[in-house]
């Protein structure tokens, strides 16, 4: 069906990986069935690996003559091997399986993950050499159709934060893949979405940006997902009565839109997706696109200001983390006070005060949390202005699209004086003064009435969600267990100790 539709696709191995079969039949370390969820381990390069990774590679592509091709990852179960050694193992197995096949195929070759010989290492420019030495060459022969996709993480597994590239898996991106342009093979970017998966999102003009900062001629489109998420069964939606979706990626009609319709042609205006609304809901809806390019800026501005690395280092629609034992924990005020900013142009809570108590200020350019507040504060009004008049009584789909502008716009709020409140709170840690420490008290406490606003929105709309990694504990599963599922109403907790924690404050200068 794909291939009718001149639609390519690929099997992308993150290898190394076998069966539990396998192992057991060849003796094979077990480690390597995937299913146990042990990816960051040593790799085998066994010759019966080698060679059942082969002969899997070429036995698929003859049997599906209609698949596009292949991709490799240098990443999971292949540590304690260099970057040459992998880069060797891949073209002995997935390079020689494709060869083997007897025809043309395609390949995706993305950009390893470590330099090292650890699974999670550092970005480095002998390995980026090493790397674009063997796509140019892999380029060259003759049964692989061209251009191959090198692919790259934009800023990492959060591409949903700022547009301007600040990093990739494994830290910084030099230049070696550009210059001079590659012949071989064109740049991709997996612009990777783990920051919500409940609520919709659409904001136009942040896909445009994303779009402008990569029209380079060494840049071939874009890779657009998730990880562990996948769209298929619909297990946020309450029982109530119909809606006009089956599946979970049609609740996100607007998002696949958004970027499917610019990456074609990033002109597209916006009457294109406000035509959209208007057609599912009718002349009432035609405000929904600016509110949600208003109110879904919210995730967008919060990965900006709190820095992330891997996938679950960072969920935005639960204002949810890693914390320094990498447990799963709500984004208090004080993390906000420890945690650095991801875009060079936002200002953390803890280096705004600390200038201005140092009588320094700020370029206009910067975004410090005050004007960040206001601009969450801003956008949340004006949006839910453009909803307010809507009639959603007739329509239970219309009803969860202004919900979900609705809880954007107070997750901003939410946001907006848990931001308020960390500045006061910083400067009566370090300034003393019982107003300070008052007005942290204050912003907190209209922090969890806005988060108590999200949780009565989302209550009658939303089942409690299973999330991968996030609701997961060692030998349990969301499955297994109801306590593992999310949704904000359990985190109020959290985000109530917040306000006893400005409560019991102390005044300590030196600390």
């Amino acid at each position: 069906m794909a291939n009718e539709r001149a639609i390519d696709t690929y099997l992308i191995p993150f290898n190394i990986f076998t069966s539990p079969q396998f192992s057991k039949a060849y003796n094979v370390n077990p480690a390597l069935n995937n299913l146990t969820h042990h990816h960051f381990i040593d790799g085998d390069t066994s010759e019966i690996v080698k060679r059942y990774t082969r002969e899997c590679v070429t036995q698929v592509l003859q049997e599906y003559p209609e698949l596009t091709g292949f991709g490799l990852t240098l990443g999971e179960a292949m540590g304690g091997m260099t970057p040459q050694q992998r880069e060797n193992w891949m073209k002995a197995t997935i390079i020689e399986g494709m060869r083997l096949a007897g025809r043309k195929t395609k390949l995706i070759h993305r950009i390893p993950f470590s330099s090292t010989t650890g699974s999670l290492g550092v970005t480095s420019i002998d390995t980026e050499k090493l790397t674009r030495k063997s796509i140019e060459a892999e380029g060259a022969l003759p049964f692989i159709e061209g251009p191959i996709w090198a692919d790259l993480k934009y800023n990492w597994s959060h591409a949903h934060s700022t547009p301007k590239l600040v990093k990739l898996h494994g830290g910084k991106l030099y230049d070696t893949y550009f210059v001079p342009d590659p012949k071989a093979y064109k740049i991709t970017w997996t612009a990777r979405n783990e920051d919500f998966f409940c609520l919709r999102w659409g904001v136009p003009d942040f896909v445009r940006a994303h779009l402008a900062a990569n029209r380079q001629s060494y840049v071939g489109g874009y890779f657009l997902g998730s990880e562990t998420y996948i769209p298929a069964k619909d297990y946020f939606t309450k029982p109530g009565g119909p809606v006009d979706w089956k599946y979970a990626f049609e609740r996100q009609w607007l998002f696949y839109k958004l970027w499917g319709r610019l990456l074609y042609n990033p002109a597209t205006p916006d009457a294109v997706f406000k035509a959209e609304f208007t057609r599912r809901y009718g002349p009432s809806a035609s405000g929904l696109l600016e509110a949600y390019a208003l109110a879904s800026s919210t995730p967008l501005r919060l990965a900006s200001l709190f820095d992330f690395t891997w996938d679950f280092s960072l969920y935005s629609e639960g204002m949810l983390a890693h914390d320094a034992k990498k447990n799963v924990a709500y984004i208090s005020a004080d993390r906000l006070l420890t945690q650095p900013v991801l875009d060079p142009d936002y200002v953390s809570a803890s280096d705004y005060v600390k200038t201005v108590i140092a009588g320094g200020g700020f370029e206009s350019t910067k975004i410090t949390p005050p004007k960040l507040a206001q601009m969450l504060e801003k956008d949340g009004q004006k949006a839910l202005q453009l909803v307010k008049t809507i009639n959603t009584s007739a329509n239970r789909s219309l009803h969860y699209e202004v919900a979900d502008v609705q809880v954007w716009a107070n997750l901003g709020f939410h946001l907006a004086e848990k931001l308020k409140g960390a500045v006061a709170l910083q400067t009566y840690r370090t300034q003393g003064g019982e107003s300070n420490k008052q007005a942290a008290v204050t912003h907190l406490e209209a922090a969890l009435r806005y988060w108590d606003a999200v949780v009565a929105i989302t209550r009658p709309l939303y089942n409690d969600m299973p999330l991968v990694h996030f609701t997961e504990q060692k030998g349990s599963t969301w499955e297994q267990n109801e306590t593992l599922r999310f949704h904000w109403e359990k985190l109020r907790g959290e985000v109530a100790n917040d306000v006893e924690i400005a409560r019991n404050a102390a005044f300590n200068p030196e600390k």
